[in-house]
């Protein structure tokens, strides 16, 4: 995932646009979407949130809401994150 994730950031090719949403950075196909993302079926939902992985606002609330108890006790269990760490 960080690999693709770098894509996004520092892509080395042209990013092409396929659509209004849509577009392709080398193997990396990338759509938008405008709704909840906690009722969205990916390989990985990104979601900005502190080192303490609080998860009480925002989408971190969000995604922590529609998961329930099963993601709090596996964010509960990171040790010693750090800002742009990732972690599932």
């Amino acid at each position: 995932l960080a690999t693709e994730l770098e894509t996004i950031a520092k892509p080395s090719g042209t990013v092409e646009k396929r659509g209004e949403s849509r577009a392709v950075a080398g193997p990396l196909s990338i759509e938008l979407k405008v709704g909840d993302l906690a009722d969205e079926r990916a390989d990985a939902l990104v979601s900005a949130a502190n080192t303490a992985m609080a998860m009480d606002v925002g989408v971190a609330r969000a995604l922590r809401d529609k998961a329930g108890d099963q993601l709090v006790r596996a964010v509960k269990s990171a040790k010693d994150l750090r800002m742009g760490d990732v972690f599932w």
